[in-house]
């Protein structure tokens, strides 16, 4: 796999590319007994997005980036699935050290180790990191509201627009204005949809 940005691989063969990587890993002795995979699909989305990087080209410390402040900012999981995460990442560099060579997987698998299970599940407990999507989310959670469904968030929407006290402990624009409240509230839809992925995959 190559950084498209420097040779030319467009989104679309990129996707394929890491696709059957996956799949491989899937596969492999290192991926075989997991529970699912969905760790790495958060991997390569902000490789993408915040880095312009591929599996291939991601450096350790953009791992460490991924991992410790991007996961907790914009993924709505708890806390308790940071091991998941940690032995999930571990496995696949793992593979791609054996498998490919990869020349830079005993840098990641360093920023993995440790107590990086710890460290992680710090960070997914830290409202402080979390991203406006994520907090409002939460938020909604702690108010009663069944997040993991349209009628859910829809009904925090309504909460949240005719009291914007609610949301006193959360930095964004004021939700008395639905624009604002409704881009917010997709974000929240689009972290509530990776969530639900990820749980209905590790309770089969």
């Amino acid at each position: 796999i190559r950084d498209r940005h420097k040779d030319g691989v467009d989104a679309r063969a990129r996707e394929l590319l890491e696709n059957e990587l996956m799949r491989r890993f899937v596969e492999s002795p290192e991926g075989t007994d997991l529970a699912d995979v969905d760790a790495c699909h958060f991997l390569r989305e902000y490789a993408d997005e915040y880095f312009g990087a591929t599996i291939a080209t991601l450096t350790p410390k953009e791992l460490g980036d991924i991992v410790f402040n991007i996961i907790p900012r914009k993924v709505s999981i708890d806390a308790s699935e940071a091991g998941w995460i940690i032995e999930t990442l571990r496995a696949f560099y793992a593979y791609l050290k054996r498998e490919h060579k990869l020349p830079q997987a005993d840098g990641c698998l360093a920023v993995l180790g440790g107590d990086a299970v710890s460290a992680l599940s710090a960070a997914l407990s830290d409202r402080t990191k979390f991203g406006m999507a994520k907090s409002l989310l939460m938020a909604g959670r702690d108010a009663g509201h069944d997040m993991s469904t349209k009628q859910g968030i829809d009904a925090w929407m309504r909460e949240a627009q005719s009291n914007p006290s609610l949301l006193d402990s959360i930095s964004m624009p004021s939700l008395a204005l639905p624009r604002p409240a409704e881009r917010a509230l997709m974000r929240v839809k689009k972290a509530r949809r990776k969530a639900e992925r990820t749980a209905r995959k590790k309770n089969r």
